[in-house]
């Protein structure tokens, strides 16, 4: 079993449509417009046709996660002997 995000695209060609892109972030087509036209999601405008990279809005939405990757340490316990003095 592969990463969620991975999952999530399987099957999708390497070049989205807009409507591909706005089923899989689960968003209207207007909604994903408007994000390709804020630059929100990467993408290439070549005259009024939208090339949207399956790995590049991958990429993307990974570096958005909120969630501690697996490779990084947690982070080191606190105790009280490491709580600066008061007063």
């Amino acid at each position: 079993m592969g990463e969620p995000l991975d999952e999530l695209f399987e099957g999708l060609p390497r070049h989205l449509s807009v409507e591909q892109l706005a089923e899989v972030l689960g968003v209207s087509r207007p909604t994903a417009y408007n994000w390709l036209n804020r630059r929100v999601i990467p993408a290439y405008k070549v005259e009024a046709t939208w090339v949207i990279l399956r790995d590049e809005v991958k990429s993307y939405l990974r570096s958005q996660s909120n969630q501690a990757r697996a490779t990084q340490e947690p982070p080191a316990p606190v105790s009280e002997e490491d709580d600066p003095p008061t007063g």
